[in-house]
């Protein structure tokens, strides 16, 4: 059965790109209507299709009066949320404590409170396509700054322009949140968590999955502490789990510790690219590297191991257009010649 999200609305153009932009998502969960009015929403309520009502506070009295016995609002399956561009008007409306959303805030922040909202609702339209051809790329370095990062994130945004691709981080201190100018609290660690609880549903997977520039992407942990919350077995799993639950054909895993991390981690990737550098330090620890999967038995890996070498991004000074920047620069080339000789 269809699943709807209500967009009751005065404003009718805010409301029209609300739900056009939700319904354009490739991982679109519910169908959003607008309404301009509670009247014409409630000449459609009684379909019983409607899972969440997202109304303006302006609307808010009109729509807890009008036809709303007692009788009928226990029996009524959709959660109300109220839209609001003041804050401060929540108090004006707690007849039943309904939760209240910024409305001028990107849709995807506004998609994503409705999720956190309403996770006992299921707000799936269908289970998601099935026989999708997923891939695990892996992007790691024993070397320090050969430009890994930059990398993967510039290899992400080529690749999401022909499957739905996630980012996934796994540093200590990424930089990511400074140069996405992050205000979210939501991280991976929460992935963990979901995940150790049993319940990274794909419903979770959206609400915590970020976009930036073209890049979908997890919020890196906040304390670094907060990494070892699981292993590399463990975050291995958290990757599979994400590729079956939710509609990502490919996740792009930036890997830095091996202990305990990417040791575990790489086995699981169908391609690893190591970004090298040619010093006679960066050569000792290759060898070093080289030496280890030889004698632990794990000479297999190096079969998946693609070396390159990253080149200095054209980096114009400006965070705003820095990550736009590198498709077009030398960083950009090098990902484009893998692609076009399909490594």
């Amino acid at each position: 059965m269809e699943k709807v999200m209500a967009v009751i609305s005065a404003e009718h153009k805010y409301a029209e790109r609300l739900c056009n932009y939700i319904n354009h998502k490739d991982d679109r969960m519910i169908t959003a209507v607008p309404f301009g009015s509670v009247s014409e929403y409630r000449d459609f309520e009684h379909k019983g299709l409607v899972r969440v009502v997202l109304c303006d506070d302006a609307l808010v009295n009109e729509y807890n009066i009008c036809g709303q016995d007692t009788e009928s609002r226990r029996k009524q399956k959709s959660r109300l949320l109220v839209l609001t561009g003041n804050m401060y008007l929540l108090k004006e409306h707690n007849s039943y404590d309904p939760e209240t959303i910024n409305k001028y805030q990107s849709a995807d922040d506004i998609l994503r409170e409705v999720i956190r909202y309403c996770t006992d609702i299921d707000l799936y339209a269908d289970s998601g396509p099935n026989g999708k051809k997923n891939r695990i790329i892996g992007v790691y370095s024993p070397i320090g700054r050969s430009g890994k990062t930059i990398f993967a994130m510039t290899l992400c945004k080529k690749l999401s322009k022909f499957s739905k691709t996630l980012y996934v981080n796994f540093d200590e201190f990424s930089g990511l949140r400074t140069m996405m100018d992050e205000q979210s609290q939501q991280s991976l660690s929460d992935a963990v968590y979901q995940m150790q609880k049993g319940k990274l549903t794909g419903q979770q997977i959206s609400a915590l999955v970020h976009n930036y520039k073209g890049i979908d992407y997890i919020p890196p942990v906040i304390f670094a502490e907060d990494l070892p919350a699981a292993d590399g077995e463990g975050y291995a799993d958290m990757i599979r789990r994400i590729l079956a639950e939710s509609r990502y054909e490919t996740v792009v895993a930036d890997i830095n510790t091996f202990a305990g991390m990417a040791s575990d981690m790489l086995d699981m990737c169908d391609v690893i690219y190591m970004p090298v550098l040619d010093d006679a330090a960066s050569r000792d620890k290759l060898r070093e590297f080289d030496d280890y999967l030889e004698f632990s038995g794990r000479s297999q890996l190096a079969g998946r191991i693609i070396r390159i070498h990253v080149p200095e991004p054209a980096y114009t000074g400006n965070r705003e257009t820095f990550v736009d920047s590198l498709m077009f620069g030398p960083v950009g080339d090098l990902v484009n010649s893998l692609s076009e000789n399909g490594v």
